[in-house]
């Protein structure tokens, strides 16, 4: 049975991810960093489905716990297949772009990339050992709440008058036609 660590996954895309793991027979360690109810609820669904996880608190933010967190998962396990990356580490700055500091937006992406950085470089030795092993990164394209939206903060182009019978540029999936 494969191993699946999953960061934030007690909420929302990460404990999607970590219910479809338990379905296809993974072992699902559902990782969580307050919600200790949310995480027990994922476990439960999991193994209620026929599935095997368990929970297992860390800060990924912090390379003590996340050193912790993954000696625990290899103690108790042998192996650590699969890395799921879906932890929030930090509170998205919620403004337009040109409103949001450097010190509210600094904060979101290192909090990101430490996350990221301190299990990446933790768990790779180990599946470099085995020559085998999965990291697989989870973003949002579109938060539930708006975060920084670029598109409000953008220069408009100035329309141009065009000869008739030109056409006008087609906007993309987001609705911006450059």
């Amino acid at each position: 049975m494969r191993t699946v660590l999953v960061t934030g996954a007690g909420k929302g895309i990460g404990a999607a991810v970590a219910m479809a793991l338990g379905e296809r027979r993974h072992h699902v360690v559902v990782n969580y960093r307050r919600d200790a109810a949310a995480a027990a609820s994922v476990v439960n669904g999991i193994v209620d489905g026929g599935g095997s996880a368990h929970a297992a608190q860390a800060d990924v933010t912090d390379p003590v716990q996340v050193d912790a967190l993954v000696a625990d998962v290899l103690a108790a396990r042998g192996r650590l297949d699969a890395l799921v990356l879906n932890a929030n580490t930090a509170p998205p700055p919620i403004a337009a772009l040109a409103d949001v500091g450097w010190e509210a937006f600094s904060q979101k992406v290192l909090g990101e990339l430490a996350g990221a950085f301190h299990l990446v470089t933790r768990v790779l030795p180990e599946m470099q050992s085995r020559g085998c092993g999965t990291v697989l990164f989870i973003g949002t394209p579109r938060p539930t709440t708006s975060v920084v939206d670029v598109s409000r903060t953008a220069p408009r182009r100035r329309r141009s008058r065009r000869s008739p019978g030109t056409s006008r540029p087609r906007p993309d999936a987001t609705g911006c036609p450059y």
